[in-house]
């Protein structure tokens, strides 16, 4: 049996991060490894 995937939400500092990144034009694998993150990261959520 396959293992399950676990997904964990953005905390309230890397949305704040995000933000930020977003106004100094990143992109968005930009913004995924500089948190840490899959790129497929839902910056909106």
């Amino acid at each position: 049996m396959p293992e399950k995937t676990s997904y964990q939400q953005l905390q309230p500092e890397e949305r704040l991060t995000i933000a930020s990144l977003h106004l100094q034009g990143s992109s968005m694998r930009a913004m995924a490894r500089i948190l840490g993150r899959s790129p497929g990261l839902s910056a909106v959520s």
